[in-house]
Parts: structure tokens; C-alpha cells; sequence
């Protein structure tokens, strides 16, 4: 399914961009 897999990648990145930001300031 098209559509799953485009909401799929969608939360993904939006993890990853969450998890860097939480990571840039755990480090700073």
C-alpha cells in the first residue's frame, strides 16, 4: 500500500528529527 508506506516513512523521519534535536541538546 502506497499510502502506508508514505505515512510510515513520514513518522520516521519525524522520529529521527526528534531524536536529533534531543540529541543536540543532551550533548550541548
Amino acid at each position: 500500500n502506497p499510502l502506508s508506506t508514505f505515512l510510515f516513512c513520514m513518522a520516521t523521519e519525524r522520529l529521527l528529527r526528534r531524536l536529533e534535536e534531543r540529541g543536540i541538546a543532551f550533548l550541548a
